[in-house]
């Protein structure tokens, strides 16, 4: 489609008068005040999509704990962990254009890997093929980072600052516990800490020996919780989400820690499933899987939102959720014909975007510009799915990749 040149509104005119000067700033304000309604209201209604791209070359490996997901950043970039046609593990990225590979050092089982909004990837890497000690490596600006060496560190979480920030053995501490550290400077932010996380803002939590869940930020350490078991994130508001529970691990609680008070989200006798990243945004909205009912043996999708809790689904038969920043959910599902789909849940709408039997290991991901990147079950190959209206490049295969033979 071509894009119409846009028309002045106002003509320019030599002198205005207080009147005409007024109803102009008047004019003005009601129709910034409308963007800003419109920027608030996020997303509404359904979306229209395009057909899906295959970004990779070789089958993924769905064994690799890419913290169940295939990872999406906010420009349409990807990164997935699978084997190349010489059967080495390999990491690729997806730039938005090109699909290439990212050799780590030892080309050893990769536990977890993220991308930022610059592009750049961190991942656990372990040592040798037959050692399960790990290092976290980086890669961005065209080079690699290795950020431990020591083979006992677990990558925790990346930012758009491309802070990193790890745990790490007591050796690496000299307190006889792990410890959190954050990257640049390899920092010791805590002697006594497991598990971290961090948000765009470098405010961090971890979960210490105690399994009390704390907050350091600006040089502050504070507990926020305790005793917390299960899954926790930070969003760039610095509110934090969790799950926990008691005697009983299938009458589990959801949290939310924000403005300096804790609020319980969902306490009720029944199993609910919050795994942290991926379903709590930066407007403070949280996703999980919920109990149908007591002994049903089925999930639906719930959303925590504004103060108020509704569900997505009714019928039982969802994956785990995933949310963005606008408010839009995906998840893999299926309808009263048995027949797969992934399902947007956009301004109140739900609708099938693509017919399509996702991996059951990796859980489809949106972004903010409503990308969609899942795994297809049948092939194990890497699609991208996006709005009509986004210029999206079929992916190339670079160069590199040829000589490799990847």
């Amino acid at each position: 489609m071509k894009s119409q040149k846009s028309k002045r509104i106002f003509p320019l005119r030599p002198y205005r008068s207080w009147r005409q000067s007024w109803s102009l700033g008047r004019r003005a304000v009601l129709c910034l005040g409308l963007v800003m309604a419109l920027l608030a209201a996020g997303t509404a209604g359904a979306v229209t999509y395009g057909p899906p791209v295959k970004l990779s070359t070789t089958p993924v490996n769905t064994l690799d704990a890419l913290a169940g997901t295939v990872p999406i950043n906010n420009k349409g970039q990807v990164v997935w962990y699978g084997t190349d046609n010489n059967n080495n593990s390999q990491l690729y990225l997806y730039d938005g254009s090109v699909t290439k590979p990212i050799k780590n050092s030892t080309n050893c089982l990769v536990n977890e890997a993220v991308i930022n909004d610059n592009g750049w990837v961190a991942w656990t890497a372990h040592v040798a093929p037959s050692n399960f000690n790990t290092n976290v490596w980086a890669y961005g600006n065209g080079a690699y980072h290795q950020i431990t060496a020591d083979g006992g560190s677990t990558l925790g979480g990346l930012n758009n600052s491309n802070g990193i920030v790890y745990d790490d053995s007591p050796y690496a501490t000299g307190t006889g516990y792990y410890g959190v550290f954050q990257y640049p400077g390899n920092i010791m932010v805590s002697g006594k800490g497991q598990s971290p996380r961090l948000n765009n803002k470098g405010q961090i939590i971890y979960i210490d020996p105690n399994n009390q869940l704390h907050l350091y930020s600006g040089g502050s350490d504070k507990v926020i919780s305790t005793p917390v078991y299960g899954s926790y994130a930070i969003n760039d508001a610095g509110q934090i989400a969790w799950e926990s529970w008691g005697s009983n691990a299938f009458q589990t609680q959801i949290y939310l820690y924000s403005g300096g008070i804790t609020k319980t989200v969902v306490n009720n006798a029944c199993e609910n499933d919050f795994y942290g990243r991926g379903m709590f945004n930066a407007r403070g909205g949280i996703v999980w899987l919920g109990w149908s009912g007591a002994g049903t043996g089925t999930y639906d999708i719930y959303l925590y939102s504004g103060g108020v809790t509704k569900p997505i689904t009714t019928n039982g038969d969802v994956g785990c959720p995933n949310i963005n920043d606008n408010g839009q959910i995906v998840w893999a599902g299926t309808d009263s014909s048995n027949h797969s789909h992934i399902y947007l849940y956009s301004g109140g709408v739900t609708q099938p975007v693509v017919d399509v039997v996702v991996h059951s290991q990796c859980t489809p991901v949106i972004n903010n510009l409503g990308q969609i990147a899942y795994v297809d079950q049948n092939d194990c190959q890497v699609y991208l799915v996006s709005p009509v209206g986004l210029k999206i490049k079929k992916p190339l295969i670079s160069m590199l990749n040829l000589l490799l033979g990847n």
